[in-house]
């Protein structure tokens, strides 16, 4: 499986915030560390806001705080929150497929898309921070190209 780029910079967000609790964190702190465009992250930021990961703050002093300690955020839940994982066309309530009701495939598809959730969730952003001595300094640097 693949997680698109949206996902990828939304994991990035939150590694990067999560690495410096009690701080705020501006975006153009974000876009520094790793190069990415300020309009797309924007979008990254409010999304994650909507769904509850980030709290914003506008203005002065302004900037993104984690909305929930790092231990209770699950990386599957967020992957899957931020994924479209139907797979097919039969994971939809609209399907049209004829084959649906005896095919098996997809039984098989919805045993590896459970399996890569199940698996993304035995992580949670605190573990992804474990090594945040390291991974700090790491963050300020400029990005490799």
């Amino acid at each position: 499986m693949k997680v698109s780029q949206f996902t990828d910079y939304a994991l990035r967000v939150l590694i990067h915030v999560g690495s410096r609790p009690g701080e705020r964190v501006s975006i153009a702190a974000v876009t520094d560390a790793y190069g990415v465009s300020r309009n797309h992250l924007n979008k990254v930021v409010r999304r994650l806001q909507e769904g509850g990961y980030l709290l914003t703050f506008r203005g002065r002093g302004g900037g993104v705080e984690l909305a929930l300690p790092a231990d209770q955020l699950r990386i599957g839940v967020l992957v899957e929150d931020l994924e479209n994982l139907q797979l097919v066309e039969c994971f939809r309530a609209d399907s049209r497929c004829p084959l649906t009701s005896r095919c098996i495939l997809q039984t098989a598809l919805e045993q590896a898309r459970r399996a890569f959730l199940d698996a993304l969730n035995r992580y949670t952003l605190a573990d992804l921070l474990l090594h945040g001595s390291t991974l700090g300094p790491s963050l300020t640097a400029s990005p490799r190209r």
